[in-house]
């Protein structure tokens, strides 16, 4: 199925997103949508102060222009950029991540940006909630991002998993347009096991006519920095990989390889699960 419906979450801090969601849908042929999770007052701090009804609808309705602003420019940028877009403003709501997984449900693919330590920028919260609640795949853009989407080498993460099986299946619209595949599989140096444990599925990828190929990485470091690092050697353009192969509970006391991928990583990264 090639991608004709893309939902792109852009903010006020948000530089990377949009540009590339909108590239991307260009790319594809596909629609977009911006989608602007407008911040609520927060009236318990508010009430605590003091502060009269006239005050917060005030700070209320600068969350709503700002919101309107962005969508705007998002439109305009959509306009030159020749992609049929929409946008919509997501405010009022009491669960405003499960809001956002709902909606995701109804696209191919949510683009958003991975979060920037140094602002407030909420991605990575909202990237998680969409990839537990609306059984849609996400592609997560680097805060630092600038470059157009590029397909030249693309990397897909691959353990023989349920969740690596649905991101590479989800992922078929991108792999399919890549010059060269690359498929990883990461073992920890000391492991025995099955000596090519990709090759099956670098077969069926072969036989949808993408050029392909097995590489197994053998490692004492973590999974996410090996792939990472393995990422940045080989120049990769993109990353596609399963997300939270454990229970999100799980991921958040002991650290996971999905939490480690989508705050350190420096490509554009693809996520299912």
């Amino acid at each position: 199925m090639a991608l004709r419906d893309i939902l792109v979450l852009i903010d006020a801090e948000t530089k990377a997103a949009g540009p590339y969601g909108l590239a991307l849908a260009a790319a594809a042929g596909a629609s977009a949508t911006g989608a602007f999770m407008v911040a609520e007052p927060n009236l318990a701090r508010y009430a605590g102060l003091g502060l009269p009804k006239d005050v917060i609808e005030a700070a209320d309705g600068r969350a709503r222009d700002l919101a309107a602003q962005h969508l705007a420019d998002f439109e305009a940028a959509a306009k030159l950029a020749g992609v049929p877009a929409e946008t919509l403003a997501i405010a009022g709501s009491l669960n405003p991540e499960g809001e956002l997984a709902r909606l995701a449900g109804h696209f191919d693919l949510m683009v958003v940006e991975q979060a920037d330590p140094d602002s407030m920028a909420s991605g990575n919260r909202f990237a998680e909630a969409v990839l537990f609640g609306s059984g849609r795949p996400i592609l997560m853009v680097p805060y630092i991002q600038r470059a157009r989407p590029v397909l030249g080498k693309v990397l897909v993460a691959w353990d023989g998993g349920r969740a690596s099986a649905r991101a590479l299946g989800d992922a078929m619209p991108l792999l399919s347009k890549a010059e060269k595949v690359e498929l990883i599989s990461v073992q920890r140096a000391g492991d025995t096991g099955v000596e090519l444990p990709g090759f099956n599925i670098a077969r069926h990828l072969a036989r949808h006519g993408i050029n392909v190929e097995l590489q197994k990485l053998v490692t004492t470091m973590d999974i996410a920095n090996t792939i990472l690092s393995h990422a940045s050697d080989s120049g990769a353009d993109l990353l596609v990989m399963g997300g939270y192969g454990h229970s999100k509970l799980r991921e958040m006391v002991l650290g996971g390889t999905t939490r480690t991928i989508m705050k350190s990583m420096t490509l554009p990264t693809f996520f299912s699960h």
